[in-house]
């Protein structure tokens, strides 16, 4: 897996795209397939930690799919 990206001395990693939503007792969560990491590896995240992009991205691909 590659390195996570250091900014403040906080460790982040690259999000490669949102493929899921779902909410689970009425938080909202996104999976998310990390860049670098393969698609067995993607995990739950809350969806408010994810980048509001990712996210429009995601809902624009999912209306495109129909």
């Amino acid at each position: 897996p590659p390195e996570p990206l250091q900014v403040d001395g906080v460790d982040y990693w690259e999000i490669e795209a949102m493929v899921g939503e779902q909410t689970i007792k009425r938080q909202k969560f996104a999976l998310i397939k990390w860049a670098g990491i393969d698609m067995a590896s993607a995990t739950w995240e809350p969806l408010k930690n994810i980048p509001p992009l990712i996210i429009q991205e995601y809902r624009a691909r999912m209306l495109q799919a129909g």
